[in-house]
């Protein structure tokens, strides 16, 4: 791999004449800018020397390139190859990837807000530790992509029509965000949370991996998931409904509330602790029987679904 050395602004201003060049005259003149294994590391990049349009950069080559640590907003880069470079510990608003190619590139530990990734190709890339606030990505192919421990901040984090394979997004935070349209395959969510999330119109295939994940109360609409399941409410001694989901096939009960940090448990080792457990109060013994209450109503559930799955078939929408 070569190595990455900085660039001076006036090495660069003339590679971007040379390059504004040969896009106005139709590739005859000039030469497209290559940008490739150059450093911009610990840049302020807010005055950068942009190409054409103020804040639009288009057909340039950033393969391998260090975007490290560098403070970015208000670009536009479209028909850009960014193939192995680095954006990781970055600050990076009102960005725009569209049609470029993100394969390898290291995305991690960056805070985003205001960006948009849309019909860009993302294989391998690393979205590790990303707190994301406003952040779309939309139209895009992934494969063997990498959202651990990401964080998404607010109600405007969307994952809407990607084709995704083999995503891994190990203790992540999906709080409110909204997946529409996405196809996932071998997609492993395990351990992540999804309060108030929606996901709408989406296919994940039996191989992805929900567990220990608080999806008791994601919002499902037309969607095939890996198992079936069923979603309702309990109401705690305080007054306070809780969201509790049951997987009708693994029958396994799932609420944070109830359960504690690992958010699952099977139906029958969780109501035979509650049998177990003491009642000290009339208030107590009353949630405890309605607690009871659940697991047998969540049984009920797991049976007809068992006893109905050949008429059910193998896809499951909810």
């Amino acid at each position: 791999m070569p190595q990455v050395r900085p660039i001076s602004n006036q090495e660069l201003a003339q590679i971007f004449s040379q390059h504004v060049l040969w896009q106005k005259s139709e590739h005859r003149y000039g030469k497209q800018a290559d940008l490739s294994y150059r450093s911009f590391s610990g840049r302020d990049l807010h005055n950068f020397i942009r190409v054409s349009n103020p804040s639009h950069m288009k057909d340039i080559i950033f393969n391998g390139a260090d975007f490290s640590k560098v403070k970015m907003r208000d670009f536009i880069f479209e028909d850009c190859q960014f193939s192995h470079a680095t954006f990781s510990n970055s600050s990076l608003h009102s960005i725009e990837f569209n049609h470029c190619n993100l394969d390898h590139a290291d995305f991690s530990n960056t805070n985003m807000q205001k960006c948009h990734f849309h019909h860009s190709s993302m294989d391998y890339t690393e979205f590790r530790r990303v707190s994301a606030l406003s952040v779309q990505w939309t139209h895009n192919k992934m494969k063997d992509v990498n959202f651990s421990l990401f964080n998404s901040i607010g109600q405007e984090v969307h994952f809407i029509d990607n084709t995704v394979q083999h995503m891994l997004a190990y203790a992540s935070s999906f709080n409110n965000v909204l997946f529409e349209k996405n196809h996932f395959k071998e997609t492993n969510f395990m351990e992540a949370t999804f309060h108030n999330a929606r996901m709408i119109d989406c296919d994940l295939d039996k191989e992805s991996d929900f567990y220990s994940c608080n999806i008791e109360d994601c919002q499902f609409a037309r969607t095939k998931l890996p198992f079936p399941i069923y979603q309702t409410t309990f109401n705690l001694e305080s007054g306070a409904s809780v969201p509790v989901a049951c997987d009708l096939r693994g029958q396994r009960i799932i609420s944070e509330d109830l359960i504690g940090k690992c958010k699952t448990e099977n139906i029958h080792m969780f109501t035979k602790s509650i049998r177990d457990s003491y009642a000290s109060t009339p208030e107590k013994h009353r949630v405890k029987k309605a607690l009871l209450d659940l697991c047998k109503t969540f049984q009920k559930q797991c049976e007809d679904y068992n006893g109905q799955a050949s008429k059910r078939g193998k896809d499951i929408f909810i």
